[in-house]
């Protein structure tokens, strides 16, 4: 099917042009079928968030410096936002994976901007600088981190708490996720 076709195309290895267009069609996938089928969404979430998770640490070193990379990471992040924003997933926020993308959550949103791009943007307006990739990858990253925070982080415990596993995102991760910005 469709997924097994995405699949190869979700390699940092991959034709830059062809991961992209991967990672708009995985986006498009989980935006349109992710939720409202418990079995596809597990399928889709243990199939390729550990690919996401691989992309977004190959491409986290050079976004600042490369449009390409920062659109990558972007969408990257753009995808794990649909995936944490209606359901628990295990494969971005369970035990061994939450601090991996809280990781590449905080480095994005911390990403210094290279001398090249503010020497090239000191005479943007600030609307054309939000249109820019790295500052497009820095927005979904802060997204994701609001997302996870709203979701998981409410230390009274109103608000939605895993499921699944023996532990408290509030009191386990929250170091990891608040960090100076």
């Amino acid at each position: 099917g469709l997924l097994d076709q995405v699949k190869p195309l979700l390699q940092p290895s991959t034709d830059k042009a062809l991961l992209h267009g991967g990672l708009i069609v995985l986006h498009e996938i989980v935006s349109w079928k992710g939720y409202d089928d418990d079995q596809l969404t597990q399928h889709i979430f243990s199939t390729f968030c550990p690919q996401l998770l691989h992309i977004a640490q190959a491409v986290l070193p050079t976004a600042a410096d490369s449009d390409q990379t920062a659109f990558i990471l972007k969408n990257v992040l753009k995808t794990v936002y649909k995936c944490v924003s209606y359901k628990y997933n295990e494969f971005v926020l369970g035990e061994q994976t939450c601090v991996p993308w809280i990781t590449v959550i905080t480095q994005t949103i911390q990403l210094p901007i290279s001398e090249r791009l503010q020497a090239s943007t000191r005479d943007m307006e600030e609307e054309e600088k939000a249109e820019l990739p790295i500052f497009k990858a820095k927005k979904w990253a802060l997204h994701c981190q609001i997302r996870i925070f709203q979701r998981h982080g409410c230390p009274d415990g109103s608000s939605f708490q895993p499921q699944t596993g023996p532990w408290s995102f509030s009191k386990f991760y929250m170091a990891n996720l608040v960090q100076p910005v």
